[in-house]
């Protein structure tokens, strides 16, 4: 009997995927009458069989999987009800809302379009109060009720230091997880929602069009791995912008280097080796998950001794590390002492550097790009004028290269025209939050 049942089942599914192709073939067939009757009539020119196949493949194509387009609008305004309501239970913040536009976009993993709803919100919060906080509140509030909030980054708003956020709506298409934005968010200390300022910022950017510069934004560079070979951090440390040098410790030349940087009127750092997530570090003495707070504050401790100046730090690899609640506590902790910022370079998405030094008061920032994983310096400078694009769409970029020759070569080809596109190279303090 059990046997029977099973041949059953399988007989009615393969009559139902017969049925499915059956009324599939009918559409296409129906289509194709429809379509060759429609070729040639009194008031119309005759189709080519191409302009027929496609006319009908969207209606076979509807009719076998339904329809491909995914409206995800009552998603966005669920969204914007959110942050909303969020906002709005913050009695000091002031909210003023942009408004709202319609997007669209092709659907990679098939035919069909993605539509959803985007705005501008700009949050101002009282004079005083952490930036910091308030955005992580934010953050933590509405990601408890499902949606996205995503790297938030430093940019100026009407003059002042603020920071930006990106908040979405996470949603399955295809196969493939996709995050839309739907709210960008950029929250600032004062009472700068009026229409006043937004007038300002608007005459702002007239007035960068008006003097033909193609971006605007500020970028802040720093240079990683000095210590090794010294000439491209001669190379660079000469060049008329500023620039910050992360130096590894106990390196032969990490003195001569931190030398030349200084003799430039450069700013130095530290770059403290880290654990990384595959593998170990490739310096011999590193900060290590499993080491006790002493010997992570010792060692960090030992590493600024020497390399006496540096105004701050930022990890060498470090994936693993910067990804442990108690190294990182730690080594923030050994950098307050000395009112040192820490620059989270982001070697993994798990790292806690920048969220964590922010929450203890250790003034920070993130690497938003590496520029030279090449080392041809075409492919550098494309790294470098698509780091432009991102700091003129979001305001601010913090980037990182490292001391090569090739990373040389292409900053010392490309530099005037970077700040004459109107990008401002700043220093990293500028950047820190």
């Amino acid at each position: 009997m059990v046997r029977k049942t099973t041949t059953n089942r399988k007989r009615k599914k393969k009559h139902g995927n017969g049925l499915l192709l059956l009324i599939a073939i009918l559409v296409f067939v129906m289509s194709l009458g429809f379509f060759l009757a429609s070729r040639k009539t009194p008031n119309s020119e005759q189709k080519s069989l191409g302009e027929i196949i496609n006319g009908i493949v969207p209606s076979v194509t509807k009719a076998v999987i339904g329809d491909t387009n995914l409206d995800l609008i009552d998603k966005s305004q669920e969204a914007h009800r959110i942050v909303d309501d969020v906002v709005i239970s913050n009695k000091d913040w002031q909210m003023s809302d942009d408004g709202r536009k319609e997007l669209k976009a092709e659907r990679s993993d098939g035919p069909g379009k993605v539509t959803w709803q985007e705005r501008k919100l700009l949050i101002g919060i009282s004079y005083g109060d952490s930036l910091r906080k308030a955005v992580d509140k934010l953050s933590e509030a509405v990601e408890a009720k499902g949606l996205t909030a995503d790297d938030d980054y430093v940019v100026t708003y009407v003059g002042e230091k603020a920071l930006a956020l990106n908040i979405g709506i996470s949603v399955t298409v295809g196969k493939e997880k996709k995050t839309f934005i739907t709210d960008r968010v950029i929250v600032f200390n004062g009472d700068q929602t009026n229409e006043k300022s937004k007038e300002i910022a608007k005459e702002e950017k007239i007035k960068q069009k008006a003097q033909g510069k193609k971006y605007s934004g500020k970028m802040a560079i720093v240079i990683d791995d000095c210590g090794y070979d010294l000439g491209p951090v001669r190379a660079l440390a000469k060049l008329p912008i500023d620039m910050a040098f992360a130096i590894l410790p106990f390196k032969g030349n990490s003195t001569a280097a931190l030398q030349i940087i200084k003799n430039n009127s450069q700013v130095p750092m530290l770059h403290l080796p880290m654990e990384p997530l595959n593998g170990s570090s490739s310096e011999t003495r590193s900060i290590k998950v499993g080491m006790t707070k002493q010997e992570i504050q010792k060692l960090t401790r030992d590493a600024l001794n020497s390399l006496p100046g540096v105004k701050g730090v930022n990890n060498h690899q470090g994936s693993k590390a910067t990804s442990d609640y108690n190294t990182m506590f730690a080594v923030l902790e050994e950098l307050k002492k000395d009112d040192l910022f820490f620059v989270d370079s982001r070697t993994a998405a798990s790292s806690l550097g920048y969220k964590l030094a922010g929450q203890m008061g250790v003034k920070t920032g993130r690497n938003h790009l590496f520029l030279d994983n090449s080392s041809n310096v075409g492919e550098i400078q494309k790294k470098i004028w698509e780091a432009a694009a991102i700091a003129d769409k979001n305001g601010s970029i913090i980037v990182i290269s490292h001391a090569r020759p090739a990373t040389a070569e292409a900053w010392r080809e490309c530099y005037k025209e970077l700040v004459n596109s109107g990008i401002k190279i700043v220093p990293i303090s500028q950047l820190l939050i």
